[in-house]
């Protein structure tokens, strides 16, 4: 049984051919025989969309939807003790939503999801050249 092969079309900028290029690539390999998985990692689902789904936005859930909502979990997860804590001390939940506290804790959240962000290609990029230095 020959390796899988993981290919990464990957792009900041929209509107650049990634969803085209990986359906032909996709297509292509299909075509010769190959076992091929796509998955559409586009929060408007264009992939899904060219390759037959009529309305992307109608399917239940996501992988947008999953990676939004486990970065929601983690930082609420990661602040909620703390809340409860001061709350229990008898602080209001206005005084508490007003504190620097939950202003930090959003700070920590955007900078947190900027660095997922920006993380995911450049794993792909360092995983793509470190399994041609493999071959």
């Amino acid at each position: 049984m020959s390796k899988p092969v993981v290919i990464a079309l990957v792009n900041q900028k929209g509107g650049t051919g990634e969803t085209q290029s990986t359906e032909n690539l996709g297509i292509g390999l299909a075509a010769e025989g190959k076992k091929v998985l796509l998955v559409d990692m586009d929060s408007q689902g264009s992939l899904t969309i060219s390759l037959g789904h009529p309305r992307a936005d109608d399917l239940p859930i996501t992988i947008a939807d999953i990676m939004a909502n486990t970065l929601v979990l983690a930082y609420v997860g990661g602040a909620l003790n703390m809340m409860i804590l001061i709350y229990s001390y008898g602080v209001s939940f206005i005084q508490l939503v007003n504190t620097d506290f939950v202003a930090i804790e959003m700070i920590r959240a955007i900078a947190g999801s900027v660095g997922i962000i920006g993380t995911v290609p450049c794993v792909a990029a360092i995983g793509a050249y470190l399994y041609d230095k493999v071959k």
